[in-house]
């Protein structure tokens, strides 16, 4: 998904999918930190059951439900 002028529309269209993993909030905080940079966007791999978010298809983004903060894990390895 990339960024756009009605982010609400788009949270509201992929919410079904996610719901069981993320809340609407934590969605709301991954899109904006994968879609803060110019021609970026946020990727929810959903190929093995539970979602794995990325920013452009190479950097794993690892949401901590703890501290409700976003860290980066870098690149991506090939073995995943």
């Amino acid at each position: 998904m990339f960024k756009f002028a009605n982010k609400q529309s788009v949270i509201n269209d992929i919410m079904p999918n996610l719901s069981a993993w993320v809340s609407k909030e934590e969605l709301m905080e991954l899109y904006d930190y994968a879609t803060d940079k110019p021609h970026s966007s946020l990727i929810a791999d959903m190929t093995r059951g539970k979602p794995i978010f990325k920013q452009n298809f190479d950097k794993l983004i690892n949401l901590k439900k703890l501290s409700n903060s976003i860290v980066e894990d870098g690149k991506q390895s090939s073995d995943k």
